[in-house]
């Protein structure tokens, strides 16, 4: 039965929404979830196959490296197209118009490669981002370093320097992170968009709230945090005094990625409700809540929804 939509929501809201749906509806979003890992498990397992048919014989083999790559660029596709799966289910849970594991993948996965060059597409701007805020806050520190070189000690003097463009950079990407976090939601919910079109939505949608989806995040990390460290650290602190090589290492490293991978899955889908949450509350600020969805680009300015 649908349920009404909900209203415009807090910053601890959105967090706590993403929660309950993902409480509600933990068994069908981890089986996606372990989907989306398993897709990028199987070409990674033959590229360490490859390697180490490699350090055996001394030739590379050619063939089956050329087919883990492709299998990789396929895996990549797979995972975003399962990880949206999870956002649209929970928006349309949101909107009280929930929708079956069956019904949503048939919208999503004809968009398999759309969604694949949304992650290529968001990782080579942040990418840019990164090497162009890099140069400039070295610039500028360079340049401070300059006048205010005779204040401080060297190693003060440089450790300042560190810290405050290790700072910077950080600043300058979690800013745009935020813009562009839920590129991928409007595709995997809205009409026929194009992945630019839906890394474009992201950025307008999210315009005057990146300060707001950066204390989404930051709230969120906290959250996933203890499963992040009981998974992934964990093992690693108890293995840590094996020798490199021995039986014990192998098996820590084993256990290592069991635990590492579970946590992975675990966490997938808590990102991609809180996203689908994120994506809901800024639709409805700033479109509200009358709305219907998207049908791609034969749509008059005036009849922009229908």
């Amino acid at each position: 039965m649908s349920r009404a939509p909900l209203r415009p929501l807090s910053i601890g809201n959105v967090v706590s929404t993403g929660l309950v749906l993902y409480r509600s509806n933990l068994q069908t979003y981890f089986g996606i979830a372990l989907k989306a890992y398993l897709w990028i498990i199987l070409p990674l397992i033959l590229l360490g196959v490859a390697s180490g048919l490699f350090v055996v014989s001394k030739r590379y083999p050619w063939l089956l490296l050329a087919i883990a790559l492709v299998l990789l660029i396929l895996g990549i596709a797979k995972y975003q197209t399962n990880a949206a799966l999870v956002s649209r289910l929970a928006y349309q849970e949101l909107i009280g118009k929930p929708e079956s594991e069956q019904t949503a993948r048939q919208q999503i996965d004809s968009k398999l490669w759309r969604f694949w060059w949304v992650a290529i597409s968001v990782g080579l701007r942040l990418f840019i981002v990164y090497i162009i805020s890099a140069i400039v806050i070295i610039m500028i520190a360079g340049v401070l370093g300059l006048i205010f070189g005779r204040i401080f000690t060297y190693g003060t003097g440089g450790l300042l320097i560190s810290l405050a463009v290790g700072l910077g950079i950080a600043i300058i990407l979690s800013w745009y992170f935020a813009r562009w976090m839920i590129a991928e939601v409007p595709l995997a919910v809205e009409g026929n968009l194009t992945a630019d079109q839906s890394v474009n939505r992201s950025w307008d949608l999210t315009q005057n709230s990146a300060l707001r989806i950066q204390g989404i995040a930051l709230i969120a990390f906290l959250v996933t945090l203890p499963i992040t460290a009981l998974t992934n650290y964990a093992p690693q602190f108890l293995f840590a005094s094996a020798r490199a090589g021995s039986p014990l290492f192998w098996t820590g490293t084993g256990i290592s990625f069991i635990f590492s991978l579970i946590g992975s899955i675990l966490v997938l889908p808590l990102w991609q409700t809180i996203k689908a949450a994120i994506y809901y509350d800024l639709r409805t600020r700033r479109e509200g809540l009358d709305i219907q969805l998207r049908q791609g680009n034969n749509i008059n300015d005036e009849n922009d929804f229908i």
